[in-house]
């Protein structure tokens, strides 16, 4: 085993052989960089001090995380193949997961406390767990989040800089809220930098700030913004400032149910609305 104290710490290159490197174990705040796919350790176990600013950093190539209880979980690196490569990383009592510039895919099932990056390349995240903390980022390049059995996270979840982010909430279960902020709302899975959100049918839409134009163009199904949007029952606008309209035809009836509030339907069929909207 290993145990360093000092500045941040880097492994690249051939490290050994199997009996070279077992654990590596920190004793104050720092981040923990593994870059090359040619280490040939046995094994590798990073064990954090627990503090906020514990970082575990996978730069290159493809990388599977997966957690095992809060703080904790191991990573696994692909071949160009996808063929898994040896050694699996565990960590533990990290508390900030950082992806580095391949594609990424982060199996969430348990909170991770400070904050979860995917860096550069498409990523995917897999999130199910009740209830999540951190700060969570897409990074650069067009990422996927897939929303499971969440019932509460606590914090903004940023697309980040690609320009095909998506947000997919197909998989929970029950009503539930889809809020664009730069600021957490309770009860909502709030975001900013996403490009599309997919909802279950009984997801409401609602964007906090701008003068936004809401095109619905099909069942539970419009555009607003630069953002696609499928799978809403309902969307909830700016009062002072946004507008609406159909891309569907003349074939529609306009309800209004109350002040600034209604429904649109097919003429066809009025008793099974397109969405409903207020503000």
């Amino acid at each position: 085993d290993l145990t360093l104290v000092g500045g941040d710490i880097s492994l690249n290159g051939n490290i050994g052989d199997a009996s070279a490197l077992a654990a590596i174990q920190i004793n104050s705040s720092r981040q923990v960089s593994i870059g090359s796919t040619e280490i040939k350790a046995g094994s590798i176990n990073i064990i954090g001090s627990n503090t906020e600013n514990d970082a575990l950093l996978i730069r290159n190539g493809k990388n599977v995380w997966n957690t095992s209880e809060a703080n904790s979980g191991d990573v696994q690196k692909l071949g160009s193949d996808d063929t898994p490569l040896s050694p699996v990383i565990t960590f533990s009592r990290i508390h900030n997961l950082l992806g580095g510039n391949g594609a990424g895919t982060f199996n969430i099932s348990h909170n991770i406390s400070s904050s979860i990056n995917g860096g550069g390349g498409a990523d995917t995240f897999n999130i199910n767990t009740e209830s999540l903390g951190p700060a969570i980022s897409g990074g650069e390049g067009n990422d996927t989040f897939l929303i499971k059995g969440v019932t509460s996270i606590t914090n903004v979840i940023d697309g980040g800089g690609g320009t095909e982010d998506k947000f997919d909430v197909t998989e929970v279960t029950g009503a539930n809220v889809v809020t664009f902020s730069d600021t957490y709302k309770p009860g909502s899975f709030v975001l900013q930098n996403f490009e599309a959100v997919h909802g279950n049918n009984s997801t409401t839409l609602e964007l906090t700030s701008g003068n936004n134009t809401w095109d619905i163009k099909g069942k539970n199904a419009g555009e607003v913004s630069v953002i696609e949007f499928e799978g809403i029952s309902k969307i909830v606008g700016d009062a002072q400032s946004d507008s609406l309209k159909t891309s569907i035809g003349s074939d529609v009836i306009w309800s209004i149910k109350g002040e600034n509030a209604g429904v649109i339907a097919p003429t066809s069929d009025s008793e099974s609305p397109l969405i409903s909207f207020s503000n």
